[in-house]
């Protein structure tokens, strides 16, 4: 079940990555439950949040995030040092899981 899992969070990372804008900003991975799993930065969103979608290239704690994902969603800011104030102030509001 939790392989399944895992092969529908890489085709919707896959899917989505091809909207998502080659720009700087945060991304954000949302369960089925719409609790926020991971917040992550990026100076490309689209090709960052691509990169989650080869297993072989992701340890246990992400390939647990990936088979929960059922959305994403992003915010874009002006560059890089704005992403990661973003970033660093949203995950000290919202705590997600697989920020460590």
């Amino acid at each position: 079940m939790e392989n399944l899992n895992l092969y529908q969070g890489i085709h919707l990372i896959k899917k989505t990555s091809k909207s998502l804008p080659k720009k700087s900003g945060i991304y954000k991975m949302i369960s089925s439950k719409n609790q926020v799993l991971y917040i992550g930065k990026a100076k490309d969103i689209s090709k960052r949040v691509h990169s989650y979608s080869n297993p072989m290239k992701l340890n246990y704690r992400l390939q647990k995030m990936v088979s929960l994902i059922k959305n994403i969603e992003y915010i874009i800011t002006k560059d890089e040092a704005h992403a990661l104030l973003l970033e660093a102030n949203l995950i000290k509001e919202v705590k997600p899981k697989f920020n460590i």
